[in-house]
């Protein structure tokens, strides 16, 4: 990422000295995006030069929009100062949250480079099927995309005219050793690991569960994380959903635990 990304364009001495804008939401929440922005903004940027933070809720209160404007104020007073290089951005990939994130992307248009994180396949939703892809589409044009995997790197390949790279997500610690299970308890068992959004796939997960026990597969799920709403089911119907599913005595809910514990 730092190569190919960061060094400052015209440098001649092989340094990385880029003034470097991240703008994100709030990242001290345990949940897998805020892992690796933490991780990238205060471990992988610094190495790359100067860090400047605008960073605020995401939430929709009247002090989190205040922050938001503080902030959107305070970068385009930076820009205007060519106090920064490259902006950082970790998106949001909901319609709400990409009107957000124009302040920073509209810097892309104006000749500054852009470079943006995308840490779940809805960001192809937000560019292609809404009805306010013609206007993301528009603001992403000349910003270059990061994607965590594989499938993701394709689909935004088929959209033309979007320079994206590849970069996975890192591991902070080994797996655990394999334990041999003897074959008389042999289980397949599952983690869920994430929020429990419907966006996130966690209920095809689930339905597949249920068809994989239904021709005699033994199989045991336990799923960890917040139930949020999105705009595929509500906070309420995940709820009511994820209640329906866990009638099963092979599956287990845990909530939103530390990060050790997961």
């Amino acid at each position: 990422m730092t190569d190919v990304l960061f060094r400052k364009k015209g440098s001649s001495n092989g340094k990385f000295d880029a003034q470097i804008a991240v703008w994100s939401t709030d990242y001290s929440d345990n949940t897998g995006q805020a892992i690796v922005t933490q991780r990238v903004a205060e471990t992988v940027l610094p190495k790359c030069g100067n860090v400047l933070y605008f960073v605020f809720p995401s939430s929709g209160r009247p002090t989190a929009i205040l922050c938001w404007a503080i902030n959107a104020l305070r970068i385009l007073r930076d820009v205007f100062l060519k106090r920064i290089d490259v902006i950082y951005v970790v998106c949001s990939r909901s319609t709400a949250g990409f009107f957000r994130d124009l302040p920073a992307l509209f810097f892309s248009r104006i000749g500054l480079r852009v470079v943006v994180h995308a840490h779940g396949s809805d960001i192809v939703d937000l560019l292609s099927e809404r009805s306010i892809s013609p206007l993301a589409q528009w603001a992403y044009r000349r910003c270059e995309l990061i994607v965590p995997s594989k499938h993701l790197f394709s689909k935004l390949c088929k959209i033309s005219g979007f320079e994206v790279h590849l970069c996975e997500n890192f591991e902070l610690s080994a797996g655990a050793d394999r334990l041999e299970i003897p074959l008389s308890e042999a289980a397949f068992n599952l983690l869920w690991n994430s929020n429990v959004m419907a966006s996130k796939g966690v209920f095809d997960v689930m339905a597949a569960v249920q068809q994989l026990r239904a021709i005699g597969t033994k199989i045991e799920l336990t799923v960890i994380g917040s139930v949020l709403g999105d705009e595929e089911m509500s906070a309420a119907e995940a709820e009511t959903s994820l209640s329906t599913f866990l009638h099963n005595k092979d599956s287990n809910y845990l909530g939103r635990v530390s990060s050790e514990v997961a």
